[in-house]
């Protein structure tokens, strides 16, 4: 059991300012901020994943509290209008004895912990309500920083502490972002990926998982959102690229699309499916190019193209209009550079003529010469 320390007694300074409505004590541990936030709102729950946290809490505080054996939020149903979380920080340290390395250990970085808590924090908390969170410098700042942000959570700084050996304690107050309050209809919202233009999500809407792209807050490209959307739009219509489910300014909503990445697909898979698959694939560029529409990244499409019963083809934040296309040749020169792979499943790819008829191709688009490219892989 976690007795009070300097962090506790940090974050105590401050329940008076901030309790209020719905208090939920996460990793409650003696209890004592629970009882605390008591005497300024009528409705405190607290939560601890150990068991004898829980026991010695409950016999030592108010019977008004409610105490719940939880990992996180396991065990909550509802949303709150403050969670304070005086989490485990510190990074593994193996000499550490394991009793107190499950009190005071937060992961192997040990932002660990705080990083699950942050994924999960969004449905439980009110969309004006606030989170008091306390770590130490030791847990790396900056990356925490980073998890509050990619989770679309905003923060202020309320507090510091230096301690003795040079480490120092933070307090931040955390609130929902405007964005990710507009988000509330998606469940099970998670961070997936970051890019240069975007951020990537998982969740659930309408009971169907999905995938969610908005546009990364550091990126100064203007506009990619709803280009990405105008496009998908145009190639949904011949059944090109995950399906758009709802789309606003600020972001839209995809069918999650489950597979293999094309390099992993090929892999592990027999000349016939590869060939079916690169087919399917040269389709779809030559449907983009008689709609004029650039891909952009077709020559290195590495991760733009999911495999599972078809390929989908993903990403198309750089996707514009042109009287110039050029998937299908890009897609030629990705091809070129796979040979070695190929090769080891007997398809087997002549550069020299596959540039020639790219050449061919790219004066006149016309489908027979797309024909003889896909006839020239054997």
């Amino acid at each position: 059991m976690y007795e009070p320390q300097e962090d506790t007694n940090l974050i105590l300074k401050f329940i008076k300012k901030y309790a209020s409505g719905q208090v939920l004590d996460m990793g409650t541990g003696s209890g004592i901020l629970a009882r605390e936030a008591l005497k300024y709102t009528q409705k405190v729950t607290a939560v601890d994943v150990n068991p004898e946290a829980i026991d010695y809490a409950k016999a030592n505080s108010d019977k008004i509290i409610e105490f719940k054996i939880s990992n996180l939020f396991q065990n909550i149903k509802q949303r709150y209008n403050l969670i304070i979380f005086n989490p485990p920080y510190l990074p593994e340290d193996k000499l550490e004895d394991t009793a107190s390395r499950q009190i005071t250990t937060g992961g192997k970085h040990g932002y660990e912990v705080i990083e699950t808590f942050l994924e999960q924090a969004n449905e439980y908390l009110e969309d004006n309500g606030k989170i008091l969170l306390v770590f130490s410098s030791l847990t790396n700042k900056d990356y925490v920083d980073e998890i509050i942000n990619k989770c679309l959570f905003q923060f202020k700084l309320i507090e510091t502490e230096i301690l003795p050996m040079f480490e120092q304690l933070y307090l931040y107050q955390i609130d929902k972002t405007p964005l990710l309050k507009k988000l509330n209809e998606i469940k099970e919202f998670r961070f997936l990926n970051k890019g240069h233009r975007g951020y990537i999500y998982t969740g659930k809407f309408k009971n169907k998982k999905v995938t969610i792209k908005l546009k990364n807050p550091k990126s100064k490209a203007c506009g990619r959102i709803k280009n990405e959307v105008e496009i998908l739009k145009v190639l949904n219509k011949k059944k090109i690229g995950p399906k758009v489910l709802k789309a606003t300014n600020d972001y839209f909503i995809y069918d999650y699309i489950d597979g293999q990445f094309f390099p992993q697909y090929v892999k592990e898979s027999n000349k016939e499916d590869i060939m079916v698959v690169i087919r399917n694939l040269f389709q779809q560029c030559y449907e983009m190019d008689k709609l004029k529409i650039n891909k952009e990244e077709m020559h290195h499409p590495h991760k733009h193209i999911l495999i599972k019963s078809t390929p989908i083809l993903l990403d198309f934040e750089r996707a514009n209009k042109s009287t110039k296309p050029h998937n299908v040749t890009q897609f030629c020169q990705y091809l070129s550079m796979m040979k070695p792979d190929l090769k080891k499943k007997k398809v087997f790819i002549n550069i020299t003529k596959l540039r020639e008829l790219s050449r061919d191709y790219k004066k006149s688009y016309d489908k027979k010469i797309l024909g003889k490219i896909i006839n020239s892989i054997l």
